[in-house]
């Protein structure tokens, strides 16, 4: 077991490494070339928690600190760890967001002042990792894209929203109305991954539980025989949904616009999600709206609507 430990003014980061997850892989952890964003040494699966989330983690970030400054997001690749086609996918998967949000994503360049806080986008390993929020660190905040798995649309979305303030789905503290978890099907010593938010400390916006948030876990995530259900859903309409990692959903969405205080795109009002833009008012994971449970087609339905966004953003 290898780890990377990396001192950043006064924080110091515990970052797993590849080595670390090759490790794990070579010993049974074949899992995680399916399910990057599930690996074991972790909070969560792919969360990389700085020294001062360690004692109070939220939901959502409530500390005005942990939102990402003039709701702009700097970021950066790695020299030589992309390919063309790599970061093509991360371009896109930004751009779609930039289209659904007032968060502005701009690459650090040879312009962009000193000192500036930013996601650096690293390709190592098997395995998918951010940090939560924003830390005012004044360097590269890493973000760890390893493995095709990691390189997918919704996959590189999901590490964005944890960059921009979110926390899984499933830890919310009314998840309990929602669904159940089988606490005896989780893998010894990984129950924590499942540890729900104390209210007190939780911010979640009033928004409504979400079954096809890009952020919820799939049903067998750390099944300690990869086949039984660790998280039951009471709507069994919703099992197709939980931990689709295709694209964020419209109350993903809804719930960044609210956080960042956006004037204008997707927002929750009581039981509807209105899309101010018409761009993809039709196009989200609300399990009631869909008028396919196939997987397949699900897909086809939502690359469209990619596909529609990217045409619109290159007129």
């Amino acid at each position: 077991m290898a780890f990377e430990v990396r001192k950043f003014n006064q924080f110091v980061v515990l970052i797993v490494t590849s080595v670390f997850v090759s490790t794990k892989l070579s010993v049974g952890f074949p899992h995680l070339v399916h399910h990057p964003d599930e690996q074991d040494g972790l909070f969560e699966g792919d969360i990389i928690l700085m020294p001062d989330q360690i004692s109070g983690l939220k939901n959502l970030v409530n500390n005005k600190a942990q939102l990402w400054p003039n709701k702009t997001l700097y970021y950066d690749y790695t020299d030589n760890e992309f390919s063309i086609e790599q970061k093509h996918q991360i371009e896109s998967a930004i751009q779609d967001l930039r289209h659904n949000t007032c968060v502005q994503f701009v690459r650090k360049s040879a312009t962009t002042p000193s000192g500036i806080t930013y996601i650096n986008f690293r390709n190592l390993g098997l395995g998918c990792a951010s940090t939560v929020g924003y830390h005012p660190i004044g360097v590269g905040l890493d973000m760890f894209l390893g493995g095709l798995r990691c390189h997918t649309h919704g996959t590189i979305q999901h590490e964005l929203l944890h960059s921009l303030g979110f926390w899984h789905e499933h830890t919310r503290p009314d998840r309990d109305k929602h669904v159940d978890i089988q606490w005896s099907n989780i893998i010894p010593g990984r129950e924590f991954n499942f540890k729900k938010r104390d209210i007190s400390d939780t911010q979640y916006e009033g928004m409504p539980y979400d079954y096809g948030s890009v952020m919820h876990y799939r049903a067998q995530a750390f099944s300690k025989d990869r086949i039984s259900p660790t998280i039951v859903p009471f709507n069994k309409e919703a099992s197709i949904l939980m931990g689709q990692r295709i694209r964020f959903s419209n109350v993903d969405i809804a719930k960044l616009n609210r956080l960042y205080s956006c004037p204008t795109g997707i927002y929750y009002l009581g039981d509807n999600l209105v899309d101010q833009e018409s761009v993809t008012g039709n196009l989200y994971f609300n399990f009631k709206k869909l008028n396919s449970t196939n997987p397949d087609e699900l897909e086809q339905i939502v690359a469209k609507g990619i596909e529609n966004l990217n045409e619109l953003s290159d007129e």
